[in-house]
């Protein structure tokens, strides 16, 4: 009996011994599983006491949590009531199933006091009625601030002004932001894993394939191609790209930006429209001002030959040249008008008593098969320009109009109040854009105009009018007049439906400007052009000087003269108690008119000045507009015309 008791308490110890070894081993083999997990774990006991961790969780906690810690040691506020609040759910869940798991997010400081996120999963198990938890963390900082920086990047890329894609090496896109959208019209979303070659136009399909894919993935690619919106219009787009590598340093996404640039187009075309008429305004001035001074000799001398040739059958002949040499005035009038380089004599009027006033001219010029109609704004409309000027540019375009309905048609001229957004000229065509503009409109019902037209129509000499119908500069004198005007003017026509052309002033109010321009002296007779008066002649051009010079003389005046302005500073050192009037050119070498004037040294406030020029060149006012009280004679001018203007400024 004693021997089976002591084979008892021996088997016992045996089976305890061999018990606690493999209590032992379990408790390695949980180590070992618990260290080689890429997360921190921990096991605690129903009261959240640490049984086990791993040597993760080290640099998880500010202090490593030890074998014996708790909850509370473990976890500060208030972060440790969240955790407590799991594990309480989690056991009263473990009693009805054996096994259940709940998840949270936790922010603390780690063993670097630096602030990291743990996402953490906690699994309560039961095991011979006791409740264990296991809980596994992971430091998911770099994780969430990669999807807090990705957010940002794609709240960015959505957010800029110009289409952003990335497409794969393909051509499919994968991603496009809203700008993109916008500039292609098509949905939010709704082009993602389509290919971005449809969006090409069809004369280079392929662009992308071809070109700027192969491109990009050597470097960065840049250019203008062709793309087509939602409803098939074309547009130029402007494109730029770059790659995107993998881990390997191998491209495999392309990333696209670019911006719809029709508005950069037409603004250039614009630009360089702008540029072509100011040169051959340049031009066409220069050349208006050499004939001009010619047709003065041709028309002064002509004028003599008239009155030596009267009653002979000779005079005749010398009529034809007064003709023909006052239709050549009026030609360079018209180069001159164009190239904005004509003298102009602005004054405030209301633009609808203008319109008004040439209502029954119009009528009779236009015909009776077309159908005036004007509508005037309520309120007066108060511009500053030349009103004669003015009502030239209103005849030549109703004269176009009727020209463009040879059957008949409706023609409306319309004033009124123009605000920014409602202005069809482009900011380059307008001097201020910001101001409140004088609209004035003339819309017709006629052929119409295609777009190679509309794009040369102010061209000096082009005309779409049969030959010997017209001259080509009726719309290019409308340009130039309303632009020396500090105004625009564009167009819309369509062909077989109508044209209509736009203007814009300058809006004045009545009480804004009172400009003293002075009157153009009325008609004299022969008897009081005589003079005795001191003249001084200033004129660098030969064959006028020497006309102007005898012109004057022949009416009693004495004159000296200068070829120049340094040279009749001279001549007025010498002479200048005896000058009365001084008649200059405006535009000449060394020292022009203007200036000439200003430099005068002790000049008397009773010396008269009267300038003659074809045109301006900047030299009376930057935009040719006559200053109050200068006098001026446009040339060419008849002998008639210059001596009743120098006897009129002599007078006053």
């Amino acid at each position: 009996m004693k021997n089976s008791n002591a084979d008892m308490i021996e088997e016992d110890s045996y089976l305890s011994s061999q018990v606690k070894k493999l209590s032992q081993k379990i408790n390695q083999l949980l180590e070992a599983v618990f260290n080689q997990s890429p997360d921190g774990m921990m096991l605690l006991d129903y009261q959240g006491v640490l049984l086990l961790c791993n040597t993760l969780t080290h640099d998880m906690f500010a202090k490593p949590p030890q074998p014996g810690d708790t909850i509370e040691t473990l976890f500060e506020e208030p972060n440790r009531s969240e955790v407590l609040g799991v594990m309480n759910q989690l056991q009263l869940t473990s009693l009805t199933e054996n096994k259940s798991t709940q998840s949270l997010q936790l922010s603390l400081s780690d063993n670097r006091q630096k602030r990291v996120l743990l996402e953490i999963h906690i699994t309560a198990t039961r095991i011979d009625e006791e409740t264990f938890f296991i809980v596994r963390m992971q430091d998911i900082t770099a994780e969430k601030r990669n999807e807090i920086e990705m957010s940002l990047l794609a709240h960015a890329m959505m957010s800029i002004g110009e289409g952003l894609s990335i497409i794969d090496l393909d051509g499919k896109i994968i991603f496009a932001n809203e700008a993109f959208y916008n500039i292609f019209n098509y949905p939010l979303n709704s082009l993602n894993s389509s290919n971005i070659n449809d969006l090409c136009h069809e004369d280079n399909p392929n662009v992308f394939k071809e070109v700027i894919i192969p491109e990009s993935i050597n470097h960065n690619w840049q250019g203008e191609i062709s793309c087509t919106k939602r409803d098939g219009s074309p547009f130029p787009y402007y494109v730029s790209t770059s790659n995107i590598k993998d881990d390997k340093d191998q491209p495999f996404l392309i990333i696209c930006v670019g911006k719809d640039i029709t508005e950069n187009k037409n603004l250039e075309a614009q630009l360089q429209q702008a540029h072509k008429m100011e040169a051959i305004g340049q031009l066409a001035g220069g050349v208006a001002h050499d004939f001009n001074n010619l047709l003065i000799v041709i028309s002064g001398y002509t004028d003599r030959l008239i009155s030596h040739l009267a009653g002979t059958p000779m005079v005749r002949a010398a009529q034809e040249i007064d003709k023909a040499a006052k239709r050549a005035s009026a030609l360079t009038g018209q180069l001159l008008a164009y190239s904005r380089k004509q003298i102009l004599k602005p004054e405030l009027f209301d633009l609808n008593d203008l319109i008004h006033d040439l209502y029954k001219m119009l009528s009779s010029l236009i015909g009776e098969n077309i159908n005036l109609r004007i509508e005037l704004h309520d309120a007066p409309l108060f511009i500053l320009a030349d009103q004669h000027q003015i009502g030239q540019v209103v005849m030549n375009l109703c004269v176009n109009a009727r020209d463009a309905m040879p059957e008949g048609g409706d023609l409306t001229i319309s004033t009124f109040i123009a605000e920014k957004e409602e202005l069809k000229c482009s900011t380059l065509e307008l001097k201020d854009y910001n101001q409140q503009y004088v609209g004035l409109s003339v819309q017709d019902t006629g052929t119409g105009m295609n777009e190679d037209t509309k794009n040369k129509i102010f061209d000096p000499f082009f005309t779409t009018k049969p030959k010997d119908k017209g001259t080509g500069l009726g719309l290019s004198t409308v340009y130039g007049i309303v632009k020396q005007s500090d105004g625009g003017i564009t167009l819309e026509s369509t062909l077989e439906m109508g044209t209509t052309f736009y203007i814009y002033f300058p809006m004045h109010a009545e009480e804004d400007i009172d400009r003293n321009i002075s009157s153009t002296p009325g008609p004299n007779t022969e008897k009081n052009m005589h003079g005795h008066e001191t003249i001084l002649v200033v004129e660098d051009e030969e064959a006028v000087r020497e006309l102007v010079c005898e012109m004057l003389e022949t009416y009693g005046y004495n004159i000296l003269y200068a070829l120049n302005g340094v040279q009749a500073t001279e001549v007025f050192k010498e002479h200048g108690d005896k000058i009365d009037l001084i008649l200059t050119d405006v535009v000449m070498p060394e020292m022009g008119g203007r200036k000439l004037i200003e430099n005068l040294p002790n000049m008397r406030a009773n010396v008269k000045v009267l300038y003659m020029s074809g045109y301006t060149d900047n030299a009376i006012d930057d935009q040719g507009i006559l200053n109050p009280n200068t006098e001026f004679i446009q040339k060419p001018f008849s002998p008639s015309d210059l001596l009743n203007k120098v006897r009129c400024i002599l007078d006053k």
